[in-house]
């Protein structure tokens, strides 16, 4: 994926045409921010209510219908990340729901113990790490749905319904106006201002994808390799989400006729 990434980016270097920021602007908008953000909504909703039917009526059919959910949602948080920018950020998404790994030993606990119950108001038990975990590690439906874990499964996954439905309501609101209109005053003086944030969420996808998941796992950097901190690794979903976490970049930075990586080819003489 990286090497398609870099020959798109010379392909285009080598035929693109003068454009404007503006274009540009609108290109991450409409191909990149409206649409990932609304897919990350989707599928988070059609987490929980895969979950919800999986509870209702446990049985294998509803567990894989389930876990294939959670796959989607995932998926889809992965490629969502290098848009979530200016007020999707303010959301809090990434420590509220995208903690990695999850605190295995609180779980095993608290969903077998009312005592310990309120430890699954943390982070790491919570959102699509903990999911996960409590969907793909038992055999069976019947294990999967004893003891508390149904409702803290309903609890977790409605909680990415609800805050992954917000980011495309607060993107439409008013800011992806604004966002389109950068240099006609706050909160974007140039164009360049509006565009500064796209790329700093790049470098910082890019920058996490390396130092807390390749790097933790595999121990290419430092240290043994360590697999709980390979998100996805319950459901086999680590190559994919690494995949889409690549995909999204490619949306952010080499997609369409008017994209970041034609700009920059076109301006200095590059």
């Amino acid at each position: 994926s990286g090497a398609l990434l870099m020959t798109g980016v010379r392909s285009i270097a080598t035929t693109a045409v003068a454009q404007s920021e503006a274009q540009v602007l609108a290109t991450l908008a409409q191909t990149g921010v409206r649409a990932t953000l609304t897919d990350l909504s989707r599928t988070g909703g059609d987490l929980a209510s895969a979950v919800g039917t999986l509870c209702a009526q446990p049985d294998e059919t509803t567990l894989a219908q389930a876990r294939e959910a959670w796959r989607a949602a995932y998926l889809s948080w992965r490629r969502a990340e290098p848009f979530l920018f200016g007020p999707v950020k303010a959301l809090g998404l990434e420590r509220r729901i995208g903690v990695w790994p999850p605190n295995i030993q609180v779980l095993e606990g608290a969903v077998t113990s009312s005592d310990l119950a309120p430890l699954l108001r943390t982070a790491d038990t919570r959102g699509y790490a903990a999911t996960e975990f409590l969907l793909f590690v038992p055999s069976d439906a019947r294990t999967a749905t004893a003891d508390r874990r149904c409702s803290h499964l309903i609890d977790a996954s409605r909680e990415i319904a609800e805050l992954t439905a917000r980011a495309p309501a607060v993107w439409e609101a008013d800011y992806e106006r604004r966002f389109l209109a950068a240099g006609d005053g706050e909160p974007f003086l140039t164009p360049g201002d509006a565009l500064s944030l796209p790329i700093a969420s790049a470098l910082n996808v890019t920058e996490r994808m390396l130092r807390d998941r390749i790097g933790p796992a595999s121990g290419i950097f430092e240290g043994e390799p360590d697999l709980q901190w390979l998100d996805g690794r319950h459901s086999d979903s680590a190559r994919a989400g690494l995949g889409a976490s690549l995909e999204g970049l490619r949306l952010m930075l080499v997609e369409g006729e008017t994209d970041i990586a034609s700009l920059v080819a076109t301006r200095d003489g590059v």
